[in-house]
């Protein structure tokens, strides 16, 4: 007959952890933690690498083809950038609402650098249109500034969360826009639109596999 008492204690002896384990097991939740708490690079660059290539391509459609109008264009593009502003700084804030970082303004400040430097990109346009500059100036500034804009701000996401891939991605969209001024205020779209979009999957992808590696 088997004492109730011993088999406790040998289920309980079998479904103990050694030393070893149990830093095993803290390790992991606290990687699991982190995760769930840090601003998730593969959601944002996969997130943006939609507006970014369709946006330029249907700018670069509407100008060279005139495949649909240019108000159709401007309208799909800004529709999808404000979708991406919204979907960036509700991820940011549910990511970083209450947690006690080193920086604590690193949230709220990257947050609010995404509408308010589409609020200004959008203003001086608007006042370069009033002031009388040519359509192939206005063309130039809206591709190229919105481009180095991006570029800018995942520069800014990178020193404030201290991640390599936010730099590096801002840096080649930098570098892209740059490359594309000499293509002229139409073919400018065509290649922010396959580098922009091009730099951003890759950057998603890569990140993605990182963080299953490390959940392995």
């Amino acid at each position: 007959m088997v004492c109730a008492t011993n088999y406790f204690v040998n289920t309980n002896e079998q479904e103990s952890l050694s030393p070893s384990e149990t830093a095993r097991l803290l390790e992991a939740t606290a990687k699991a933690a982190h995760q769930r708490t840090q601003v998730s690079s593969t959601y944002l660059f996969a997130l943006w690498a939609v507006p970014m290539c369709l946006g330029y391509l249907a700018w670069w459609l509407s100008l060279a083809h005139d495949t649909f109008s240019h108000t159709a264009a401007w309208v799909f593009q800004m529709t999808l950038i404000a979708l991406g502003l919204v979907l960036t700084t509700v991820h940011i804030v549910r990511r970083t609402r209450g947690l006690a970082t080193q920086n604590p303004l690193a949230g709220p400040v990257y947050s609010l650098s995404w509408p308010l430097g589409f609020a200004a990109y959008g203003f001086l346009g608007s006042e370069m249109v009033e002031a009388g500059a040519g359509d192939e100036a206005t063309w130039l500034y809206y591709s190229i500034g919105s481009a180095l804009l991006f570029g800018l701000i995942y520069l800014l996401g990178g020193a404030l969360w201290q991640t390599t891939s936010f730099s590096v991605i801002g840096g080649i969209i930098l570098l892209a826009a740059i490359v594309a001024i000499p293509a002229g205020p139409i073919d400018c779209n065509l290649v922010l639109s396959v580098t922009c979009g091009v730099a951003l999957g890759a950057g998603a992808a890569v990140s993605a596999m990182r963080q299953h590696r490390n959940h392995v």
